[in-house]
Formats: structure tokens, sequence, C-alpha cells
């Protein structure tokens, strides 16, 4: 690496490496480009259910899925969730 690459990397670097900084996978990564690409389906799952869902709904869905290590796992709703309103709302009107 010449120096005025070695440069520029050593500042790029520094750029990640402040505290607060947004870091975004490399969408050129298949692995990374994937979970760059689920990450902003839950983001707009979340932003659709907050404005057309029932509360309940939209709570447990972003309280699961948004801001978590969320790796698929079902099931894990937290203490307080209204299973109620979930289950009224996924049940078929008869």
């Amino acid at each position: 690496m010449n120096g005025i690459q070695h440069d520029k990397a050593v500042r790029f670097r520094a750029l990640h490496e402040r505290p607060g900084v947004f870091v975004i996978p490399n969408p050129w990564d298949v692995a990374s480009a994937r979970l760059l690409a689920g990450r902003m389906a839950a983001c707009l799952q979340g932003s659709l259910l907050v404005r057309f869902a029932p509360s309940a709904v939209a709570d447990a869905f972003c309280a699961t899925r948004l801001g978590t290590d969320y790796g698929g796992t079902l099931g894990t709703l937290p203490a307080g969730t209204d299973l109620g309103a979930i289950v009224e709302r996924a049940t078929p009107g008869v």
C-alpha cells in the first residue's frame, strides 16, 4: 500500500472508531447485504404496523424485532404484552 492510500485508510478507520458513529454493513458482501435488507424490511414492517395496526400488535413487533438482537426466534414476547388483542386480531371473524 502506498503512502497516500495508507493515509486514506487511517482517516477512514478513524471515522468509524468515534463513539456514536453509525457503521453500515458492506452492501457488496452478500451476507452483509442480506442483513441490511432484513433490517430495512423490519423497519418498514414496524412503520406500517405503527400506522395501521392496533397498538398492541405494533408494540409487540417493535419490542421484539427492532433495536434488539432478534435472530429469527419466534415466541419471545416481553412481559406485559397484550396477548388478547394480538390473538383477537389474528382470529378470523365468523
